[in-house]
């Protein structure tokens, strides 16, 4: 079985590399974005994917990021 993605949005470097490595830890497949705009000017197209991000952010915030999606 392969393991599911899970997407990380955060513009806080410690939270960031804590959530990748406790979920990569934990079997998934997890990656990291510094902000909404990284990631959605690289948005991953796995079809069984999770995003996990912080709701104040500079830029986009996490609620936009997810009306974005």
């Amino acid at each position: 079985m392969t393991p599911h993605s899970i997407f990380i949005v955060d513009d806080d470097p410690a939270m960031r590399d804590a959530l990748t490595l406790m979920l990569r830890g934990a079997g998934f497949r997890a990656r990291a974005f510094v902000s909404a705009d990284d990631f959605l000017g690289d948005l991953p197209t796995d079809a069984s994917a999770c995003v996990v991000t912080d709701v104040r952010m500079p830029g986009v915030e996490g609620p936009e990021l997810v009306r974005r999606l």
